[in-house]
């Protein structure tokens, strides 16, 4: 997990111990002119960027949000593509979001994530993948930097199943983000939906809100991304992606796109004790030959839940008209 202070590029100063005299964090970061891609709670809205093109989204409380409940800060850059090679089945054009998730909410948290990439004009769903390999050749993309000392990336990407390994650290008020990062990959897009130009991403797992409804269903607090391309959606140049003007984003309770594995036989999602959130592990999806299923693990080691209730996908309510 990353815990450096670094700026966008990967460049920073370590922290060590005898340094944080009468200067403290602060004077240190003045000092050596460090620059962060991550601003105080107070920042710049999702639909502006920063200098480094992150988009900062807040935890909101929506209707439906219990007491007591937490939301995680969440940062990430727009969509991009790579073309990386994927063993047994070639060069393949990847869509993935960098991001990075810090927490005010007092306590060390567990974040599970789920990415799913939805098409909106091809009608398609994209769960997200484990790509070790194209991990790889992204990391060396985006932040190939080392540490002197560890020889190390200064900015390490996890995945959706590394990432849930350590809690995501506290962060104190008004005191800079102790961010991890992480990287979030759909290698079938452009081959189910080539040319897509009105998407959306649910990004699952930054909250333990959640809502059971009369039927049974359960709904976790989710915040969806709509986006738009302007071009043909052909290249694999994504600067014409960007947030839709009118909906750029909203939090949702959104039903749960988890489903048994086997076929039914056993539960893929299980309900654990009021204000704990939702355990969500095994999932399964159709996934291309040679991606890593997303598997999930209980993030809250329980074993105080009810019986899991049915499942379904998320209707077409959610999604922008």
């Amino acid at each position: 997990m990353n815990r450096l202070i670094v700026n966008q590029n990967g460049h920073g100063i370590p922290i060590f111990k005898g340094m944080m005299g009468i200067l403290g964090v602060f004077g240190l970061l003045v000092m050596f002119g460090v620059s962060f891609n991550i601003p105080s709670s107070e920042s710049l809205s999702a639909q502006e960027k920063t200098q480094y093109g992150d988009r900062s989204i807040e935890p909101e409380t929506i209707a439906n949000d219990k007491d007591g409940i937490y939301t995680l800060n969440f940062r990430l850059k727009d969509p991009r593509i790579i073309v990386a090679d994927v063993p047994g089945r070639g060069k393949k054009l990847v869509w993935y979001i960098l991001y990075n998730v810090y927490n005010f909410t007092g306590e060390p948290r567990k974040f599970v994530p789920e990415f799913d990439f939805v098409t909106l004009d091809k009608n398609t769903s994209h769960a997200d993948e484990i790509l070790p390999s194209v991990q790889a050749q992204i990391q060396e993309k985006e932040f190939p930097i080392l540490d002197e000392t560890t020889g190390k990336h200064r900015i390490f990407l996890e995945n959706s199943v590394t990432i849930a390994k350590e809690l995501i650290p506290i962060t104190k008020k008004d005191s800079f983000p102790r961010a991890t990062y992480g990287v979030a990959m759909w290698s079938d897009v452009s081959e189910r939906a080539l040319g897509t130009s009105r998407f959306s991403i649910f990004v699952t797992g930054l909250s333990d809100g959640y809502t059971i409804d009369d039927n049974g269903i359960i709904r976790r607090k989710t915040l969806q991304l709509n986006y738009r391309r302007v071009t043909d959606g052909l290249g694999t140049d994504t600067s014409d992606v960007t947030l839709d003007r009118d909906k750029p984003y909203n939090w949702i309770y959104r039903a749960s796109t988890f489903v048994p594995k086997e076929e039914g036989k056993e539960k893929g999602q299980q309900l654990l004790a009021p204000g704990k959130g939702i355990d969500p592990f095994n999932k399964v999806s159709s996934f291309p030959k040679n991606a890593i299923p997303v598997k999930r693990v209980n993030p809250l080691n329980s074993n105080n839940g009810n019986p899991s209730s049915q499942l379904i996908p998320s209707n077409s309510s959610d999604l922008p008209k």
